[in-house]
């Protein structure tokens, strides 16, 4: 009877200690860092302390039992985790087409078309190359190539690629980014959506070393990583991977009710909730996400803009996501 109530009592001591770790976190940015051990640290505590009260042979051992459960903890992470692996041939070939419109600087002559059809991709009226109608694509000015200077041609293109393919979703985000009256802003609602997009270009540039972070150098070489094949498996898949970036910041911006000055915030959230997906060695980050499928962008149902407007969280877009097969 005493041995129960001994092992009852650790128990319940081991469970209050790991929910009181579990909720003293602190938020370092946009992820959460556990103030003491990780929850699972705790849960080997209380395993490895029950075994051992349970048996008179290693009562005198728990902590001997609790490392080796730990051992044995972290070594299945390591043996479970993605390999890394360097980019395969076909890779190769996408990252360095990749890798030279990144340094190709915007010439009229050469790239002009390509204003051309983002005009007709999200603007009305005839096309006009200085502009202040550039603005309600989320230019900062008049001449959208004042804007390319990050990401050169290949924020052009991407930003092309986004408003022809996925004109629903392009079309749910630009609506919803208007000003409407005089600026403001702390004024909720309002990012400039084209400088947002070479931002996400920007970020899917580092993680596939051809950038280093805030414009800095890359790496001389490609390490090895385990983001291959979800940024640059196929030939698209670069696109859609920016695809479901942005659309995933709109969302948090609308789930957070965000302002002008509190953009970047919102983007480092997002940022570092696609790093994460993409170390877990996730292949569609649209669905670690919780978007709707990317192609509904393109076909009906009419209203796949709205679905990525409902929060995260929501049931709706759970069901969107969970049922279907990508």
């Amino acid at each position: 009877a005493s041995l129960a109530k001994t092992q009852q009592g650790l128990a319940l001591c081991t469970s209050a200690i790991h929910k009181l770790t579990c909720q003293a976190s602190v938020t370092i940015g946009s992820s959460k860092k556990a103030a003491g051990p990780p929850a699972w640290w705790w849960s080997g505590l209380a395993l490895s302390a029950a075994v051992a009260c349970g048996s008179e042979k290693f009562a005198r051992t728990p902590l001997l039992l609790y490392i080796g459960a730990s051992v044995a903890v972290v070594a299945s992470r390591r043996l479970m985790a993605p390999n890394k692996r360097p980019p395969t041939a076909a890779e190769t070939q996408t990252l360095d087409a990749i890798r030279a419109d990144l340094k190709t600087p915007f010439d009229e002559a050469t790239h002009g078309d390509l204003l051309k059809r983002l005009w007709k991709a999200g603007l009305d009226g005839p096309f006009e190359r200085r502009s202040q109608k550039w603005q309600l694509l989320g230019f900062q000015g008049a001449d959208p190539t004042t804007d390319l200077r990050a990401c050169k041609l290949l924020g052009l293109k991407t930003l092309v690629t986004f408003l022809e393919t996925s004109p629903r979703h392009a079309e749910a985000i630009l609506e919803s980014r208007r000003i409407t009256g005089d600026f403001d802003p702390r004024k909720p609602g309002f990012y400039p959506v084209a400088c947002a997009g070479i931002e996400v270009t920007a970020f899917l540039c580092e993680l596939c070393g051809l950038r280093g972070p805030n414009g800095a150098p890359p790496p001389a070489e490609l390490p090895p990583s385990n983001r291959w094949a979800a940024l640059v498996g196929t030939r698209t898949s670069f696109d859609e991977c920016f695809a479901a970036v942005l659309r995933a910041l709109d969302r948090r911006f609308d789930d957070e009710r965000g302002d002008y000055m509190g953009f970047a915030s919102v983007r480092d959230a997002v940022f570092a909730d696609v790093r994460e997906a993409l170390d877990r060695g996730e292949s569609t980050v649209e669905r670690s996400l919780k978007l709707a499928p990317g192609a509904w962008g393109a076909t009906k149902p009419d209203y796949a803009g709205y679905l990525d407007k409902l929060p995260a969280s929501s049931p709706t877009v759970w069901k969107s996501t969970s049922e279907l097969s990508y």
